[in-house]
């Protein structure tokens, strides 16, 4: 079907910015240093860009409160706003446009570029919280406590969650095919995959080995080495960018599709029963 002058303007905007932020990761000294994370002085990349973990995680526990204490600590109390524009690989950058095609167009079509530029928005604002809740309850979830989040895919899981809640999307099966496979694909990856890893790597920096013993645990350590990269010590000990956070996108997907798709549908169809009523309404004479 022909897409609107808004939908395409919308996939030209999202495939130049996942682009241009790779890009930006990719040849800037901080994105390909990770101990750049641990820097105390400003760092663009973390400081503007990422959500980063909460502050007291990254308190020195032998000092006081006061004394650790920084504009920068205030600022990481709350997730960043605008961390879901950043894409920090080239996975993410591949599997980030094709939904963004996938899912937005159709989503910029129906709804607005308006709404979609606010579900993203907020949609990254709550995988970040989610991350940062997340570390707070269970800081042994990151690899370390330098550890930043990217939510690009809090905010395509909002959408993707939201699209799937509105009668609309029952017009383009790709699009519901595709928001169903990156919801549980980026689930899966946050609590099955990732989990894995990061247990392999704390193992290799205390052992400088990893033993697998089955079948199974030799098949679990080959995907994770071919979905990560090479378990080494670099890897295991410096901090990373993470892409986490998507059920909170999900979360607030779900909200929006009760709170605003609900009442738009529920308003439309009061206007079609009013006009309807109307047609067999007998006229009055003049």
């Amino acid at each position: 079907m022909p897409w609107s002058g808004t939908a395409k303007l919308y996939a030209c905007c999202f495939l130049t910015q996942q682009t241009t932020f790779f890009a930006y990761h990719t040849h800037s000294y901080v994105g390909q240093n990770p101990k750049s994370l641990k820097w105390d002085k400003p760092n663009t990349m973390r400081d503007v860009f990422l959500t980063t973990m909460p502050p007291p995680l990254r308190w020195k526990v032998t000092e006081t409160y006061t004394s650790n204490v920084t504009i920068w600590d205030l600022k990481n109390i709350f997730p960043n706003p605008i961390s879901f524009l950043y894409c920090s690989s080239v996975g993410d950058l591949a599997l980030n446009c094709f939904v963004g095609i996938a899912v937005g167009v159709p989503w910029t079509h129906h709804f607005g570029l308006g709404r979609a530029m606010c579900v993203s928005l907020l949609g990254g604002m709550f995988a970040g919280g989610c991350f940062q809740f997340q570390s707070r309850v269970h800081p042994e979830k990151n690899l370390t406590s330098y550890d930043a989040c990217s939510t690009s895919s809090g905010a395509l899981s909002a959408m993707c969650s939201s699209f799937l809640l509105h009668r609309v999307s029952r017009k383009h099966l790709i699009s519901r095919k595709a928001a169903v496979m990156y919801i549980l694909y980026k689930l899966t990856e946050e609590y099955v995959l990732a989990p894995m890893h990061i247990r392999y790597c704390r193992e290799f920096a205390k052992n400088e080995s990893v033993v697998t013993t089955t079948m199974l645990e030799k098949f679990q350590f080959q995907l994770i080495e071919q979905f990560y990269g090479p378990i080494n010590m670099a890897s295991a000990v410096e901090p990373c960018v993470r892409e986490w956070g998507s059920v909170g996108g999900v979360f607030l997907g779900m909200i929006w599709a009760a709170l605003v798709f609900r009442t738009v549908q529920e308003r439309a169809a009061l206007r079609q029963f009013h006009h309807t009523l109307g047609k067999y309404r007998p006229s009055q004479a003049t």
